[in-house]
């Protein structure tokens, strides 16, 4: 296996534990079929923190694999260009990775996997590829694992990131920039610590509907 550079080396990737129950939540809820969504965050130095998460509309969701459009990558990042707020911009404003789900089947990247996030790697050599399996029977930190480059598999690590995690005000925001952009109909999620936002762009209403998410997961 090739060396990663240091210069290139990545020590943490940080999720606040109300997003963390959010995501386990709601992808716990496709009754064991995968889910496909892309990672917004912020990079500094050694060290990635997810602020958010979408989940484009899917072209399939199987026991075994997942699917978007990958035009929805550039909805995003157009959306996330219009953003006007400084402050959702330092939070949510850059796409760091990709996020699926294995439902029952644990941590790891297929062979499929290793070859979209080799894909990722080609547009951004910092991407991150996030694997999530909610029905572990496990501490819901450990039920995450993130991959960058060669570097194997590793647990995210917990964190309050306090201002640095999307609040409600700021995942409306980037449900409604997301709206304006997309507009064809098809639902949109975006998560934030504790809430789902699903969003109908054709009907202009940014926040069509928002969740409460409440995981059942033993610590």
């Amino acid at each position: 296996m090739a060396s990663v550079r240091e210069e290139d080396q990545l020590s943490d990737v940080c999720l606040d534990p109300g997003l963390a129950e959010t995501l386990l939540s709601y992808l716990e809820e496709g009754r064991g079929r995968e889910r496909g969504g892309v990672l917004l965050g912020s990079r500094g130095g050694e060290k990635v923190s997810i602020g958010g998460a979408v989940f484009p509309p899917q072209l399939a969701e199987a026991t075994d694999h997942c699917a978007f459009d990958v035009s929805c990558i550039d909805t995003i990042r157009q959306a996330m260009t219009s953003l006007e707020s400084p402050e959702i911009k330092r939070i949510a404003g850059t796409i760091v990775g990709w996020v699926h789900s294995h439902p029952g089947h644990g941590l790891f990247l297929s062979r499929t996997d290793r070859e979209t996030f080799a894909a990722w790697i080609q547009l951004d050599d910092k991407a991150i590829a996030m694997v999530a399996d909610p029905f572990l029977r496990r501490r819901p930190d450990q039920r995450i694992a993130w991959w960058h480059k060669e570097r194997q598999g590793r647990h995210v690590a917990f964190e309050d990131l306090g201002s640095d995690v999307m609040t409600l005000r700021a995942a409306s925001g980037v449900a409604e920039a997301i709206s304006d952009t997309a507009r064809d109909g098809r639902v949109w999620d975006v998560l934030a610590p504790r809430c789902i936002i699903r969003l109908f762009p054709a009907a202009g209403a940014p926040a069509a509907r928002i969740t409460s998410s409440e995981p059942d997961h033993p610590e």
